[in-house]
């Protein structure tokens, strides 16, 4: 099937359109689950901290245990979501070449339409964030809340 300029053009468009709006979808999915994961460490906490519930040494095991999943659970999907938006990224910088947005003088005399790029990753900082978390859940429930 050969396809025309303006085909070509508008197929074009249409994935970049695409692409954008599941990069931000992605981007507020990962913020999402952030908060989610920290409002439940938070609630934890508070939880611990207002209470003597822990009476035994298996019941803190086991509150440790859940707590430990759901963080290995966070860690995975952040680690999956990261992956997915750098696809989307490398799909967008491959629209952007096709473009020729990224080509000096051809849409502003002298430079390129885009900035060069410079990638920021957010990842690791989101793992600091759940381990330190993770952490103070494990001292609170090992060393009490006293």
């Amino acid at each position: 099937m050969e396809l025309s300029s303006d085909q070509k053009f508008q197929a074009l468009t249409l994935r970049y359109q695409d692409q954008v709006e599941l990069h931000r979808m992605l981007t507020n999915n990962v913020w999402k689950i952030f908060v989610a994961y920290s409002s439940l460490q938070m609630v934890l906490g508070a939880w611990l901290v207002s209470s003597e519930v822990l009476y035994d040494v298996s019941s803190s095991y086991s509150l440790l245990v859940i707590d430990f999943s759901i963080t290995l659970i966070a860690y995975k999907i952040l680690g999956h979501q990261h992956e997915r938006r750098q696809e989307v990224t490398r799909t967008i910088q491959n629209l952007n070449e096709a473009f020729e947005f990224n080509v000096e003088g051809v849409y502003l005399p002298g430079k390129a339409l885009n900035p060069e790029y410079h990638r920021r990753y957010w990842l690791k900082w989101y793992r600091y964030a759940l381990a330190a978390m993770f952490v103070a859940i494990f001292a609170m429930v090992l060393y009490g809340t006293n």
